[in-house]
């Protein structure tokens, strides 16, 4: 959805340098909130059922098995509303997996992504940006026909910000 380091920038530990397209992680976000909230309103019905059926249990007007059913409706709510806080916890990591951070201070040596293109992990990682830590000691190995050897030299290349070229 958006990029915001290119070739050639230099990015701090910790900076956005990407952000994937996050409509259809929210969207499951949500869902998983809606489905736990479900699951918590149940849970609060069958306590409720649970603790009226304990009372006649006690006076003797519901029967053990209908004790014994509500307890077990009772156990499967908690069960069930742990498994929904667990799914939204999983919806909030994958949301926040869509913001790309740069992992190191360093420059950006190769961006392989565009904006709108689809980014998909099957078996490994893509790799997004290529980032180099520090450049300000280079060493080159070059194969160099003998030809031009002369016409090699040292220069210095100017950079336009980061920002104009995004």
């Amino acid at each position: 959805a958006k990029i915001n380091a290119d070739f050639n920038c230099k990015v701090k530990k910790g900076q956005v340098i990407a952000e994937l397209d996050k409509s259809k992680l929210q969207s499951t976000l949500k869902q998983a909130t809606i489905s736990y909230k479900s699951a918590e309103n149940d849970l609060n019905y069958k306590q409720s059922t649970y603790n009226r059926i304990k009372k006649l249990a006690e006076n003797k007007s519901a029967s053990a098995v209908e004790l014994e059913q509500a307890e077990y409706n009772l156990n499967a709510a908690k069960l069930s509303v742990e498994q929904r806080k667990n799914e939204v916890a999983q919806a909030k990591l994958n949301l926040s997996y869509a913001t790309i951070k740069s992992p190191i201070d360093g420059v950006v040596l190769k961006r392989a992504v565009d904006v709108g293109q689809t980014v998909a992990a099957s078996m490994s990682t893509p790799t997004l940006f290529i980032i180099a830590k520090d450049l300000v000691q280079m060493k080159v190995m070059a194969s160099v026909d003998e030809a031009d050897i002369g016409q090699v030299k040292e220069s210095k290349i100017g950079r336009a910000s980061c920002r104009e070229r995004v």
